[in-house]
């Protein structure tokens, strides 16, 4: 075999190699997955932070404990607000609901833990990461398939994915296996792995939305 043919078959096989690493979640690149789920029938809020560099997954977690009401009485921007919303007013409007939100979270208490894993020994989760660089917002949304569902609680999911510069969000209502598989395998195994790591009642189902 000529040397020039040898060398582009060698460029092939190596340009192959790297993106089936890629794709199968092993590549070096960082990967920074933001999870904030919320429920306004069961007031359960909590928040994941997955941050995997190499082979190494650190994985933050932090529930909603309570809020401190006292201190939000005492905000004059926050009574402002909940004046306004007794007279009937609607705060939807953007600027008013993002103060309002900024102001409870300002006022919230978490119940905060973190556990690191080795993605060696876990390579079915890491594949699932990999999965999560590949698939596009429409895919993880699956909208089209999802339009005409029926939806029994209200647990709202985002999902915000950082690789590099890059970043996508993806949004989803009660994910389920068949309504939006990639996020719900990434929500209920990123917790059952903290819930192997770490055994107590701090992750039960019935904070997590069942998750």
């Amino acid at each position: 075999m000529p040397q020039n043919v040898k060398y582009w078959l060698l460029i092939v096989i190596i340009i192959a190699k790297v993106e089936a690493k890629s794709i199968s979640g092993l590549s070096t690149d960082e990967l920074n997955i933001q999870i904030e789920a919320n429920s306004s029938v069961s007031n359960n809020h909590f928040k994941i932070n997955i941050r995997k560099k190499h082979n190494i997954v650190n994985i933050a977690y932090s529930i909603l404990d309570s809020i401190r009401y006292s201190a939000l009485h005492k905000d004059t921007a926050y009574m402002r607000i909940i004046d306004e919303f007794k007279k009937g007013k609607s705060i939807k409007d953007s600027v008013a609901k993002k103060l309002f939100d900024d102001l409870v979270e300002r006022n919230s208490v978490y119940k905060r833990d973190l556990i690191v894993a080795n993605l060696k020994s876990d390579k079915a989760y890491d594949h699932l990461l990999g999965l999560m660089m590949t698939s596009s917002k429409e895919e993880l949304e699956n909208k089209e398939q999802n339009k005409s569902r029926i939806i029994l609680d209200d647990t709202y999911v985002k999902y915000t994915v950082n690789i590099s510069s890059q970043t996508k969000i993806a949004l989803a209502h009660s994910p389920s296996q068949i309504s939006n598989p990639l996020l719900y395998q990434l929500l209920t195994q990123t917790l059952n792995l903290c819930r192997e790591k770490h055994r107590n009642n701090f992750l039960d189902k019935g904070l997590t939305s069942g998750y």
